[in-house]
């Protein structure tokens, strides 16, 4: 089990509510936002964060942010707006802004479009997604038939959708979501608050109240049920972070699991404050929620990002063939000359013998 003090308080909080963080792996940058109009981002490793101009207020909540892993990130939240920055998260503008017309929760990039969650539940309607296929400078409202969705991620080449009540969606942006199917062995499942991919162990994971896998992403089961055991009550599991070949889930009252060799163990639990999204970085766990940032290291967790492989050596080149100098030329000819003039001699013997 995690000790508390393993766990740390990093530089954005205790008294700044984050709700969500996402990493570009390929330049090595996090974004993450929260309440008041909040937008942080941090470069590469051992360098703290900075704060961004969003352009908004303290009424202007975001509450979830995506990239393309190539410089690109979106952000959204409360009011049904939509910003983006094209210079990994330094300067933001905003692409959609609609008082009035819910708020937008969350949203993920994949197969050359954006798909968002528009949330309407104050309103009394059925949530919608928006769709962008213009790298979200436009935006248009998207029927998928999912009208409880609260998470969305693009894993593996489709797209994932988790909703407050029992299925997961899956497809490819462009035609209706269908739903994924369950394990006859399957516990019930409630509702995906969080969905992920690890790609050493190609499995796929849900969490909420039960924790679920997936081979494959289409048939899935969930094979623990917090709301069975009484330590747990109903807390959820609300993010998902692979480490090399382990696949650790973290939530509400910092509950903590980690998925290896096909079974989920509590590894930590450090008492008050929710953690909204995490992300691996470095030799870390970050995670936000209501407390701001919050990491572990990855040596406390007896786990290991893993290290670049290192590419293999070329064979070693054999050197050129030395070209023939005309006295060894010469000296090739004699000898093949006196070997044939020695076989014309045996050949001659031989026949003077008959």
């Amino acid at each position: 089990m995690i000790k508390k003090e393993l766990w740390h308080q990093g530089e954005i909080g205790p008294d700044v509510v984050l709700r969500d963080v996402c990493k570009d792996t390929v330049n090595n940058v996090l974004v993450a936002v929260g309440d008041d109009g909040r937008i942080f981002r941090r470069y590469g490793a051992g360098v703290g964060w900075m704060t961004c101009v969003s352009g908004f207020g303290k009424e202007d909540h975001v509450f979830g942010v995506a990239t393309d892993n190539n410089g690109n990130f979106w952000a959204c939240g409360r009011g049904g707006f939509i910003l983006k920055s094209d210079n990994q998260g330094v300067t933001w503008s905003t692409k959609r802004k609609q008082i009035g017309d819910g708020n937008v929760m969350k949203l993920a990039a994949g197969n050359g479009m954006l798909l968002a969650i528009l949330d309407r539940s104050n309103l009394k309607k059925n949530n919608v997604f928006l769709k962008s296929t213009d790298a979200g400078e436009t935006w248009f409202e998207f029927i998928c038939g999912i009208p409880n969705a609260c998470s969305i991620e693009f894993l593996a080449s489709r797209f994932y959708v988790g909703t407050k009540s029992k299925n997961i969606f899956c497809g490819n942006g462009t035609d209706k979501f269908l739903p994924v199917r369950w394990d006859s062995l399957s516990f019930n499942f409630e509702g995906a608050r969080c969905l992920g991919y690890n790609e050493v162990t190609k499995t796929f994971f849900a969490g909420g109240h039960q924790l679920a896998t997936s081979l494959d992403g289409v048939e899935w089961w969930a094979k623990l049920d917090l709301t069975k055991h009484e330590q747990f009550g109903k807390r959820n599991i609300q993010a998902v972070v692979p480490v090399n070949e382990d696949t650790f889930l973290i939530g509400e009252d910092m509950l903590m699991f980690n998925y290896r060799d096909a079974l989920f163990v509590q590894v930590g639990s450090i008492g008050k404050g929710s953690v909204l999204g995490a992300v691996l970085h470095d030799d870390r766990i970050i995670t936000v929620g209501s407390a701001g940032e919050r990491y572990i290291l990855l040596s406390d967790l007896d786990a290991d990002a893993g290290e670049p492989t290192p590419p293999t050596p070329p064979l070693p080149v054999p050197p050129p063939p030395v070209p023939p100098t005309p006295e060894s030329l010469e000296k090739r000819v004699e000898n093949v000359l006196v070997d044939i003039e020695r076989d014309i001699a045996l050949i001659r013997e031989m026949v003077k013998g008959k």
